[in-house]
């Protein structure tokens, strides 16, 4: 079985499925700053530094650890000069973000 088998069978487990429905968000977000940051060559002290934070602070962030203020959401965004953008979904619609489950394309892509 391969990986992504073994993807397909844990996500038809309701709960399962649930958790990462929960934690996608934070995964996104995660993934985002982390492909910005080294998309531009900054360490997360560099990063740091321009969001006026704790290196930490970005190291939880990258790991989806941080649930970070909407304030600090767009000091993020003013760092790397995109536009911030939140989108609600209505339960089982389709996030252009989720075309495949356990798949999140870059949503930014500045």
């Amino acid at each position: 079985m391969d990986l992504q088998e073994y993807r397909r069978q844990l996500m038809q487990d309701p709960e399962v499925a649930a958790a990462q429905a929960r934690l996608q968000p934070k995964l996104d977000l995660a993934r985002q700053v982390l492909h910005l940051r080294l998309k531009r060559g900054w360490t997360q002290q560099e990063l740091a530094d321009r969001l006026g934070t704790k290196q930490a602070n970005i190291s939880r962030l990258e790991n989806a650890k941080l649930n970070p203020s909407v304030e600090m959401l767009q000091k993020i965004a003013d760092a790397f000069e995109v536009e911030l953008a939140v989108t609600f979904v209505p339960p089982g619609g389709k996030h252009p973000a989720h075309a495949r489950v356990g798949h999140t394309p870059m949503a930014v892509t500045s």
